[in-house]
């Protein structure tokens, strides 16, 4: 997965309103700006298979697999 840098401020702008508004969901947004802001955007495919389309940890680019 990649993320254009138009794409990580959209998705901080939204993290943001998310906990502004304190919107309960199974989307932990803490990880996901904690994934995006360290670069390890494989991290979201292993966390969120169902969600983005990846079944097997071994598929989605963590380095260390």
């Amino acid at each position: 997965m990649q993320l254009s840098d138009g794409e990580k401020i959209i998705i901080a702008l939204l993290a943001d309103i998310h906990k502004a508004q304190d919107i309960k969901s199974e989307l932990d947004v803490d990880f996901i700006m904690d994934s995006i802001s360290s670069g390890h955007l494989w991290s979201l495919k292993w966390q969120y298979s169902g969600l983005l389309g990846e079944r097997d940890a071994r598929s989605c680019g963590r380095p260390d697999m």
